[in-house]
């Protein structure tokens, strides 16, 4: 579908504040930890799932996101996905316990997951060729901004607010979101039937929720904590197994067949694995043990919430005058239908590292009962990432130099 140079604009900053809205979503709980540890008198390794829960969720969602929007209009789509992230906050905002928290977050991450994906194919669908590097770069804008600003936003909100204040956000949010779409966004396609493997789904969902889970309980019950660990990798390699035999897999895992592909794979995976983690458990410093309140945390979190915001949008600006592999030469070899199929797999994997430094930091630092050292525990395991991280870039750049 053709639209005018308006129109374009108009869909892009809808998409844009959807997309900001979910991801900012992600975060903004985290420094709701230890309010709501002590609202519901439950552990750290509870606590952190509504955050890791979430992260997790919406890395799952991603690949079938993608084919709901083939299978689905793009308007039913869009307003189904932000009426259930509108449900799911004020499911959040009622609640008066905690499972109906944790569950009101999962929905949020559906929601979330199938927006954001939504947002990225739908931006490159409507954007010229000549326009792609500055609409890519400000969509990672607002994919690294809006986790970065989740900490530091909730972090004022709890300094004069409860927690519910933060699902009340999300509400009005994703609700002006709502009604602009209504007026506003047309469909962008036709709806086409295809099939949607759903077994998939629920393996690599069951697979990767029992092995978290399973570090979450090893420290208070060993023998159920490693039973279910096991229990979910076998569900995670059944779910490997499939996509690699599959003719049109959920995920593409052979593209880790690529040397190159598969470095920098796991380089972004360590780095928002050390991003996300790091902003899960310095609140829960800075508040539970040092006792600092909200707003200190939101300005300790602040620097890099700013950096992330600058650097985006001038990462694509380069990337418009100087092509593509000045800013990611690792995206060489993928070329045609495999960039759709490389950009689920990586954004999906990018997640579950999320979700999983999640739950190991803070397995660190409840597993060790001195506090301090729990938590220089977790930094050392940052550390580690984050030297393997640099490691694979480095390789990858020189690489990069000796092929030019």
């Amino acid at each position: 579908m053709e639209l005018n140079r308006t129109t374009r604009l108009v869909v892009a900053a809808v998409l844009l504040a959807a997309a900001f809205t979910g991801l900012l979503n992600q975060t903004l709980m985290v420094t709701a930890m230890p309010m709501m540890m002590h609202d519901f008198g439950i552990s750290l390794s509870l606590a952190q799932w509504p955050t890791t829960g979430n992260v997790l969720v919406v890395g799952v969602v991603t690949p079938v996101s993608a084919m709901l929007y083939e299978r689905f209009s793009t308007r039913a789509l869009f307003l189904w996905s932000t009426g259930l992230f509108i449900a799911a906050s004020v499911l959040g905002f009622v609640a008066d316990n905690f499972w109906p928290v944790l569950a009101a977050r999962l929905l949020q991450a559906v929601a979330s997951g199938i927006i954001m994906s939504f947002a990225q194919i739908a931006l490159l669908r409507i954007t010229s060729p000549r326009r792609m590097g500055t609409v890519l770069g400000l969509y990672m804008m607002v994919v690294s901004a809006g986790p970065a600003i989740g900490p530091v936003m909730s972090g004022v909100m709890l300094e004069y607010l409860s927690w519910h204040a933060l699902f009340g956000a999300g509400v009005l949010m994703m609700a002006v979101v709502f009604a602009a779409a209504v007026f506003t966004l047309p469909n962008i396609k036709a709806a086409r039937k295809i099939a949607i493997d759903w077994p998939s789904f629920v393996l690599s969902f069951v697979g990767m929720g029992l092995f978290l889970a399973g570090i979450s309980t090893v420290q208070e019950a060993p023998l159920v904590g490693v039973s279910m660990m096991v229990a979910g990798l076998l569900f995670v390699a059944w779910f490997a197994r499939r996509q690699w035999s599959s003719a049109q897999p959920l995920l593409n895992l052979r593209l880790l067949k690529g040397a190159t592909f598969r470095r920098m794979t796991v380089g972004v995976m360590l780095a928002f694995g050390v991003f996300l983690g790091t902003e899960t458990i310095i609140p829960v410093l800075l508040e539970s043990h040092a006792g600092r309140s909200g707003f200190a945390t939101a300005l300790v979190m602040l620097p890099g919430a700013v950096s992330n915001v600058i650097a985006s949008p001038l990462t694509g600006r380069v990337f418009d005058a100087r092509g593509l592999c000045t800013i990611w030469a690792w995206g060489s070899g993928i070329t045609g239908e495999d960039i759709s199929h490389a950009s689920a797999l990586l954004n999906s994997l990018r997640q579950v590292a999320g979700a999983l430094s999640n739950t190991v930091l803070v397995w660190a630092v409840a597993v060790v009962p001195d506090f301090t050292d729990g938590f220089r525990l977790a930094m050392a395991i940052t550390a580690a990432a984050t030297v393997v991280m640099v490691v694979v870039f480095a390789r990858q750049a020189r690489l990069d130099r000796a092929g030019a």
